[in-house]
């Protein structure tokens, strides 16, 4: 999977866009396919964004946190939506499956249906 980091109004560091990707990594388990990733983070005023896209087979997930404290927050809140969503997703299409097919009968002995006389 291609995962994407997007730096807006301030300078982009190896240890924010590696800790990016590796927690946008970590929810694609929950996906059947993952295609991409677009991860945007950015800086406004003293508030720390961070939106994430992500498209997968049939399916496209996206979340955004905005965060006062640091970076590292917005990203860990805004992956814990994405993961919630994933998960949901992985549900829904778990859901649709045919339900299991019974198992077959197992032969009858001919010991075990003889009438007992008393």
């Amino acid at each position: 999977m291609r995962i994407d980091v997007t730096f807006r109004q301030f300078a982009a560091s190896k240890a924010l866009r590696s800790y990016a990707e590796q927690k946008v990594g970590r929810v694609t388990k929950f996906l059947h396919a993952p295609l991409s990733a677009q991860v945007t983070l950015s800086l406004d005023g003293f508030r720390n964004i961070a939106e994430v896209s992500v498209q997968a087979r049939g399916t496209t997930l996206t979340a955004r946190e905005i965060s006062h404290a640091d970076m590292y927050a917005a990203i860990d809140i805004m992956v814990d939506k994405l993961s919630t969503q994933a998960r949901r997703h992985k549900e829904k299409s778990g859901s649709h499956r045919a339900p299991p097919s019974p198992l077959p009968a197992s032969p009858l002995d001919g010991n075990d249906c003889e009438p007992s006389t008393v």
